[in-house]
């Protein structure tokens, strides 16, 4: 609900899955299974992107500030990594990339 939260007006959210080639500059090649959520909403600060994934941060009235470290504790126990693309004003898209296994 962060991406909808983000749009209070209105906006598009967008969810992609796909499978990429990663090296992570090693020989080894990783099979990535990747999911993307973008939204066109208010995008995130530099100031709360750093807290993003800290539990009980939240810019919300209600929030809990659970939801992004749970989600980010789950996908590095998976050997995963989430990126993170946002610009205030115009949005953002999270990236999620799992290993296939």
């Amino acid at each position: 609900s962060n991406g909808t939260d983000a749009m209070p007006e209105g906006g598009k959210l967008t969810i992609r899955a796909y499978e990429r080639t990663s090296t992570n500059g090693s020989p080894d090649k990783t099979q990535l299974a990747v999911i993307e959520v973008a939204d066109t909403g208010c995008g995130i600060t530099p100031e709360n992107r750093r807290h993003l994934f800290e539990p009980f941060f939240s810019t919300k009235k209600n929030g809990t500030g659970l939801g992004l470290a749970i989600s980010y504790g789950i996908v590095k126990a998976h050997e995963g990594f989430i990126d993170l693309q946002t610009e205030p004003g115009r949005g953002t898209t999270f990236i999620v990339s799992l290993p296939v296994r």
